[in-house]
């Protein structure tokens, strides 16, 4: 977290350096980080890094004050998407589905970048519990056919009528 504080981005190669790690520990820890939405993954195969979320950035954005510049998605969706609690922003049930949907048309987003767009925190959550059963309802599409891909990626499903 400090190395992605001082210098923008971390990556696998640096926590190895820095750490003391080999790769699959510094893979590991990069990973639980990301989950734990405190670092968000770039992904670009060899070049792939991870840099501090918008919110933990400095001068950022604060926790919970609405979607950030980074999210390419705009606006939270509001129609069917009612927040749990206002302040908190989270959505859920047939809300964060809804969301869900808005969030992925027309573009491949991770479980992680969805998680940031409905501001939760349980990327494995968020995908048992939506993406993984919405994929098997036919409302949304994975990018790669292993379930479990590192790079795993969904968006809508698009239908004839629109």
């Amino acid at each position: 977290m400090l190395e992605a504080f001082r210098h923008g981005r971390v990556t696998n190669a640096t926590m190895r350096s820095v750490a003391g790690l080999d790769i699959m520990r510094a893979s590991r820890l990069l990973a639980t980080l990301r989950d734990r939405d405190l670092l968000v993954l770039h992904p670009a195969g060899a070049s792939s890094y991870f840099e501090l979320p918008p919110h933990l950035q400095p001068g950022g954005t604060p926790v919970n004050s609405g979607p950030s510049s980074r999210q390419s998605g705009g606006e939270l969706p509001s129609k069917g998407g009612t927040p749990v609690n206002s302040a908190e922003g989270r959505f859920r049930g047939e809300g964060a589905r809804a969301a869900i949907l808005s969030f992925c048309k027309g573009r491949w987003l991770t479980p992680a970048e969805v998680a940031t767009h409905l501001q939760t925190r349980s990327v494995e959550n968020l995908t048992r519990r939506h993406l993984s059963p919405m994929v098997a309802e036919g409302l949304l599409e994975r990018r790669h056919e292993e379930k479990n891909h590192p790079q795993q990626a969904y968006r809508t499903v698009e239908t004839e009528t629109g």
